[in-house]
Order: structure tokens, then C-alpha cells, then sequence
């Protein structure tokens, strides 16, 4: 199980990607199994979270 705070790093760092203008499918790969699963999901619900922000801004 991922503690709560490493998942909210996780997510944060994916916002800053997507303000670094990274590509979405340069999610780090952190740890196999479940745990790194976890931490994917979070990285790329942060990205999308900002992507949105950027985009109906522009909109």
C-alpha cells in the first residue's frame, strides 16, 4: 500500500511535468506490481488535472 503522501507527490510532480511540456507517455515507471500502478495512475491524474487547467484557460 502507497502512503497517501507519496501518492500526492506523485501527482504534483505529474502537474509540473505537464507545465514542463513533457509528453503524457513520459510517466515514470517507479516500481513494478500494484504499488507502481498506484503511483502511475497518480502521476497521470495530476498531468490531466493540469492539462485541463491549461486548456480552459486557452479556451
Amino acid at each position: 500500500m502507497v502512503p497517501a503522501y507519496e501518492l500526492e507527490r506523485a501527482r504534483q510532480t505529474g502537474r509540473w511535468m505537464r507545465d514542463a511540456h513533457k509528453d503524457r507517455n513520459s510517466v515514470p515507471l517507479y516500481a513494478m506490481g500494484e504499488d507502481g500502478l498506484a503511483l502511475r495512475r497518480a502521476w497521470l491524474a495530476g498531468y490531466d488535472e493540469r492539462d485541463e487547467q491549461i486548456r480552459r484557460k486557452r479556451g
